[in-house]
This record gives C-alpha cells, structure tokens and sequence, in this order.
C-alpha cells in the first residue's frame, strides 16, 4: 500500500512542478519531468521506507505477510536504501543516470512483483496487501521504462 501512495506523490510532485515552471512544455520534457518525480519521490521514498521495514520492523513485516523473518530481509532492506538514495541523487544526476537507474531496479522490482504472485498463489491468502505490493512492484518499473522511452 506505501509503495502506491509514493507512486501517486511521484506524478503529483511531477505536475506540481509542470504547472509552477512558466515554460511552454514538450511532450518529451514532460515525460522528463515525470520521471525525475518518478525516480527522485517515488523510488527513493519507497526505498528508504523498504530499508526502514525490512531493516528495523522485520518481524511484523514478515508476519504481514505470512513469511517467516530471517537475515536476508536485512539484505533487502540494504539493497532497497541504495535504490532510495540512488532515486534522491537524480534531482542532481541527469540523463544516463536515470537509466542506470531504472536498469538496476527493474529486476528487484519485477521479481518481486512475481514472487509475491507466486506466495499470494501458494499460500492461498488473496489480500489486499498482497495485491497492492503485486500491483506497485509491477507498476514501477513498467512506469520509468515508459517514462524513459517516450
């Protein structure tokens, strides 16, 4: 569910920031735009909150979902801080950066979108948590690929 909430910040912070710049716009800086928001508010908040949870509240994040907590999610956590502070960095890091982000997350994100499908599926236990972590997780890097191509 947090990570939804950050994806919808992304795009509001993105068009916020379209209508208080007094710039004509083109198609293309606007897609530029939504994924500087996209990457800086979306991936690095929800990064760090991943650290956050899976770092510091591990145990009922894993009851949560009905998994049991072990040191790897300590890992996950770490990985998820570096996607956090790699998506701050880009209000400063343009370009290529953006898609050396958008690289090194999409395997994190996609695979966790499917191993969450896969434990919803498993586990018999269809709840709007399990959706909502399927749903951000896919919708993420299906976005900042969008975003980059257009």
């Amino acid at each position: 569910m947090v990570g939804l909430i950050f994806y919808v910040l992304g795009f509001i912070a993105g068009i916020v920031s379209l209508m208080l710049s007094p710039a004509n716009h083109s198609f293309h800086s606007i897609c530029n735009t939504l994924l500087l928001y996209q990457l800086a508010i979306n991936l690095g908040l929800s990064g760090i909150s991943g650290f956050i949870g899976h770092v510091f509240l591990s145990k009922r994040l894993s009851k949560s979902k009905g998994w049991v907590s072990s040191p790897f999610q300590t890992i996950i956590g770490y990985a998820e801080l570096g996607f956090g502070i790699a998506g701050i960095m880009s209000f400063w890091f343009r370009d290529s950066f953006f898609l050396a982000i958008i690289v090194s997350t999409l395997p994190f994100y996609l695979g966790a979108s499917f191993t969450h499908l896969e434990e919803m599926i498993k586990l018999k236990k269809f709840t709007l948590d399990y959706y909502m972590s399927i749903l951000s997780f896919f919708l993420v890097p299906v976005t900042l690929l969008t975003l980059w191509f257009l």
